[in-house]
C-alpha cells in the first residue's frame, strides 16, 4: 500500500493548496469549502451527465421542485403547487411570484419552456426524459430534419408568466422527481442570446451583414435616397425596393441580435425577408447543422438560402446552439441559492449567496468554494490540513486505510449506484481498434466473461469498504423498496422474486455469488462451455481486446489488473489494460470507441426507470450499443402502464434482461464514502449522494 502522506510533498501541497484556496493573499476563506467527486466537465444543462456536475448545479440552479435536505424527496421550489387532471396526464404548475434570476429578472413559465425546448432542439443525454411529454419526440425529430412541427402541439406551454402546463403522453408517477432534476431547470434566454451559434450561416451571416449596414445608414431624406445609400452599403447587385428598405431600416434601428430572444429575432427576419436579400445566393451545405448518422436527414441542407428563410419563417424557428460560455462567470445568470462568482479552471469555483433568491433567509452559508485537487493524495491532504471542510468522495484505498484506523469522521452509506464493465455489443469493433468482427456481440461471450469474475475478491481485497458484490445492475440499497428482482436463469423453478432485503442478505453470504440469485452466478465451468460454444474453446482465437480505465481512478486500474488475471486463468484469454485521461475516457465511452471499459451508474431520481432507460436502444446514454427489441418493448409498455404494480413488474423483467444478456457486467454496488468533521452540517452521506447546498454550514466555534 502506498503511504498517504509524505513530508516533502506535504510542504509543496500546503503551499499549492493555500494558493488554490485563496487566489490571493488577502482573499477571505469561504464559509464552506469542499472537494468534489472530480473536476467539473460542464455546467451546460444539455451536456451534463456526471455526478460532480449535477452536484454543483444543485447549488446554483433550481427547478419547479427541489430536494428535501433530509428525505431527498421533491418539495416545492420554483412552483408552489400543481393541479393534476383526472387521467393524470396534465400537470398545471403554479409558479412562485418571488422567484428571481441572479440579475433580478423574474423567473417566468416562459423560461422553463425556453430551456426545455432547447433540450429538444439541441439534444443531450437526458433529452429522452422529455419524450414523456406530448409530441416532444416528434418535435425533436422534425426539428432535426429542418421541418419542425408546430411547437404549440408539444406538451409544454406557458399559459401566463406564472402558470406552466405539462401534458404527457402517458401518466408519469415520478414527474415531480424529474422536475427536481437539473435537465428540467429553467434558463434565462436573454442573457444567453449573445452566445448563440447559428446553424444556417448562409442565411444568418447575410442577415447580420444587412443588420450592420442598416445601422450605418440613416433613414433621413426621401425613401429612394435612403434605399440607394443602403444598396451601396450592402453592395446590392440590383436596385432595392425603397418601401422595403424603409421598413428594414426602422426595424434594424438599435436592434442587437445578441440580446434578442428567438421570437424577436424571427420578427426581424420577417422584415429582412421583404428585401429578398438572398436571391441568387448559393447554399453552403457543409455549413448547416451537423446531423448524426442515425438522425433524420436535414431537409434544409439542399435548399437555396431564400427557401431556407421561407421555411424558417413559416415554422417560426432559427436553428442554433449555445456556446458553453453561457455557463461561465461573469455572464452566467442562474436562479439558485448561490451565484457562480468565479471559475478558475483546474483550481476552484466560488459560489456566493444570491441576494435575489426567494428563500435566501434559509441559505445557511454566504459562500461556498469547490477546490480542484487532481490526485487522491492532494485531496486527502487538503482535508487533513483543514483547507476544506468536506471531501465528498474518498479514494478507495485511502478509505479502507482510514476505516482500519477507526476514523470517526469517515462517513459511509449504501449507495444508489453500481460499478460495472460496459461491453461494446455492436457487430464490429470501432475503426480505432481495427474494425474487425466483435466477439462481444455474441451474448455467450459476454456471459462467459461475467461468470468467470470472482467479484468477492474485488470487494475484499481492493475496495475493502464492505461493498456488496453485484449480480444485478440495480443496487439493493433500499431506495426502491417496492422493486423485486426476478430469479436468475440457474435458479430453481418456482423461486420467488428477490426483495432488496433478501438480496442484501444473500450477497453477504459465502455462496452469495455461486448459489441462487438474480442474474448470473460465478461459475467458471459454465463460462468455459459458453466461450467454447461461441467458437473460442480454451480461449483459442479470442482477440486481445483492450479494457479502458480513467487515469484519475487508481481503484479501476487495480480492478483491471485483477480482471486480466482472472480471465487469463479461467478462460485463457488475454486483454490489454489501457489508461486514458478522464475526459478522453468519457468521450471514448460515449462515442463507443472502446471494447471493454470500467464505468458506473448512479440513479438520478428514485425510480427504476433511471436505470432501465439508459439501455433503451435509442438512448444516447446506451454506451454499449446493445439492441434488444424485447427490452425496448418492455420499457415502452412500462411508460404506458397506469397501474404502478404492473409498471414495476415490466421494468423488473427488463432489468432481468440486462442482468442475463450482459451488455454490462455488474461488479459491485457502491457505498458512498466521504470525510467531514462533526462541526460540518448538511453533508451526511445518502444513497443518491445528493447535497443540498442551501442547508450546508460549518460551526467554526465547535471545532
Amino acid at each position: 500500500m502506498r503511504r498517504l502522506l509524505l513530508i516533502p510533498i506535504v510542504l509543496l501541497l500546503l503551499l499549492a493548496g493555500a494558493m488554490v484556496l485563496s487566489g490571493s493573499a488577502t482573499e477571505k476563506r469561504a464559509d464552506f469549502s469542499f472537494i468534489n467527486r472530480g473536476d467539473i466537465n460542464t455546467l451546460d444543462l444539455n451536456r451534463m451527465s456526471y455526478l460532480q456536475d449535477f452536484r454543483l448545479t444543485y447549488g446554483i440552479r433550481e427547478g419547479l421542485y427541489e430536494l428535501d435536505a433530509k428525505t431527498f424527496r421533491p418539495i416545492p421550489a420554483g412552483a408552489i403547487r400543481f393541479d393534476l387532471s383526472d387521467d393524470k396526464k396534465v400537470w398545471t404548475f403554479h409558479l412562485r411570484k418571488d422567484c428571481k434570476w441572479s440579475n433580478g429578472d423574474p423567473v417566468t413559465a416562459a423560461d422553463y419552456v425556453f430551456s426545455w425546448r432547447r433540450m429538444l432542439e439541441d439534444p443531450g443525454e437526458y433529452t429522452y426524459l422529455y419524450h414523456y411529454m406530448r409530441n416532444s419526440e416528434a418535435y425533436e425529430k422534425s426539428y432535426a430534419r429542418g421541418e419542425p412541427i408546430d411547437f404549440s402541439t408539444v406538451g409544454m406551454q406557458a399559459l401566463d408568466d406564472l402558470t406552466l402546463r405539462v401534458s404527457l403522453e402517458n401518466p408519469v408517477p415520478y414527474l415531480l422527481e424529474l422536475m427536481a432534476f437539473p435537465p428540467f431547470y429553467p434558463r434565462h434566454e436573454r442573457s444567453m442570446a449573445k452566445f448563440r451559434v447559428f446553424a444556417d450561416t448562409d442565411v444568418m451571416d447575410t442577415f447580420q451583414r444587412y443588420l450592420d449596414a442598416a445601422q450605418q445608414v440613416t433613414s433621413a431624406g426621401a425613401p429612394e435616397e435612403a434605399a440607394k445609400r443602403f444598396a451601396v452599403e450592402v453592395k446590392a447587385k440590383s436596385p432595392l425596393n425603397p418601401t422595403a428598405v424603409a421598413k428594414w431600416l426602422d426595424a434594424a434601428k438599435g436592434f442587437d441580435a445578441a440580446r434578442k430572444t428567438q421570437a424577436e429575432l424571427l420578427d426581424a427576419l420577417a422584415v429582412f425577408a421583404t428585401l429578398d436579400p438572398l436571391a441568387g445566393v448559393k447554399t453552403h451545405i457543409e455549413q448547416t447543422t451537423a446531423i448524426e448518422d442515425d438522425a433524420p436527414p436535414d431537409a434544409l441542407a439542399p435548399l437555396v438560402p431564400t427557401e431556407k428563410l421561407k421555411r424558417m419563417l413559416a415554422g417560426r424557428f432559427v436553428r442554433h446552439a449555445f456556446n458553453k460560455a453561457y455557463t461561465l462567470p461573469p455572464d452566467v445568470v442562474t436562479n439558485g441559492p448561490f451565484v457562480l462568482r468565479r471559475w478558475d479552471f483546474k483550481r476552484r469555483l466560488l459560489l456566493e449567496k444570491s441576494e435575489h433568491y426567494w428563500d435566501k433567509d434559509h441559505v445557511k452559508s454566504k459562500s461556498v468554494e469547490m477546490i480542484v485537487a487532481e490526485t487522491p493524495q492532494s485531496q486527502l491532504l487538503m482535508y487533513e490540513t483543514g483547507h476544506v471542510d468536506w471531501q465528498s468522495d474518498v479514494d478507495g484505498e485511502q478509505a479502507a486505510e482510514l476505516k482500519a484506523k477507526g476514523r470517526r469522521d469517515l462517513r459511509v452509506s449504501l449507495a444508489f449506484g453500481t460499478a460495472f464493465l460496459t461491453l461494446l455489443c455492436s457487430p464490429k469493433l470501432p475503426v480505432s481498434l481495427g474494425g474487425a468482427a466483435n466477439p462481444l456481440a455474441d451474448v455467450r461471450v459476454r456471459q462467459a466473461l461475467a461468470m468467470s469474475i470472482e467479484k468477492t475478491f474485488i470487494v475484499k481485497n481492493l475496495t475493502r469498504m464492505d461493498e456488496l458484490p453485484a449480480r444485478t445492475y440495480l443496487p439493493p440499497d433500499g431506495t426502491l423498496p417496492q422493486f423485486s428482482w426476478m430469479p436468475g436463469p440457474y435458479d430453481p423453478a418456482g423461486r420467488r422474486p428477490y426483495r432488496f432485503e433478501d438480496l442484501q442478505k444473500s450477497l453477504k453470504a459465502e455462496d452469495g455469488l455461486t448459489g441462487p440469485g438474480p442474474g448470473l452466478p460465478y461459475n467458471i465451468e459454465r463460462a468455459r462451455k459458453l466461450l467454447a460454444e461461441a467458437g473460442y474453446p480454451d480461449g483459442r482465437g479470442f482477440p486481445s481486446l483492450p479494457i479502458l480505465y480513467n487515469s484519475n481512478n487508481p481503484a479501476r486500474r487495480d480492478i483491471c489488473q485483477v480482471l486480466k488475471n482472472q480471465w487469463k486463468q479461467a478462460l485463457n484469454i488475454d486483454i490489454e489494460i489501457r489508461e486514458v485521461e478522464a475526459k478522453i475516457f468519457s468521450q471514448n465511452v460515449s462515442n463507443k470507441e472502446y471494447a471493454i471499459a470500467t464505468v458506473a451508474w448512479y440513479g438520478d431520481y428514485p425510480d427504476i426507470s433511471t436505470f432501465t432507460d439508459k439501455y433503451v436502444s435509442t438512448s444516447l446514454q446506451n454506451d454499449s450499443g446493445w439492441v434488444n427489441l424485447k427490452y425496448d418493448d418492455l420499457c415502452a409498455q412500462a411508460t404506458r402502464e397506469a397501474d404502478e404494480h404492473k409498471r414495476i413488474g415490466l421494468l423488473s423483467e427488463a432489468e432481468n434482461l440486462i442482468d442475463t444478456e450482459m451488455p454490462i457486467i455488474p461488479l459491485y454496488h457502491y457505498v458512498n464514502v466521504s470525510l467531514s468533521r462533526d462541526n460540518v452540517h448538511g453533508v451526511d452521506p445518502n444513497p443518491r449522494s445528493i447535497t443540498v447546498f442551501k442547508n450546508v454550514w460549518v460551526d467554526r466555534e465547535a471545532r
